[in-house]
């Protein structure tokens, strides 16, 4: 498997672990679901998390940046 191969099942993964973390899953059964550890799907949330984070911090700068935009043209 290539490494593109490599980061897109990784992203898939991530993307579904989000969907059963969200839906209340524990990590431990989530992890026995993809056949990882545990502590994999911690390391994935944690990363998850950081994302999601940096994904809010973009939001909320656009969203000033906008209404900054909406004051300069008044």
């Amino acid at each position: 498997m290539t490494h593109a191969q490599n980061e897109t099942t990784l992203a898939a993964r991530r993307q579904q672990v989000a969907a059963a973390y969200l839906r209340g899953e524990y990590q431990a059964d989530i992890a026995t679901r993809f056949g990882i550890s545990q502590q994999q799907i911690s390391l994935d949330l944690k990363t998850i998390r950081a994302m999601w984070l940096q994904s809010a911090v973009r939001d909320f700068d656009a969203a000033r940046a906008e209404e900054l935009a909406k004051i300069d043209a008044v």
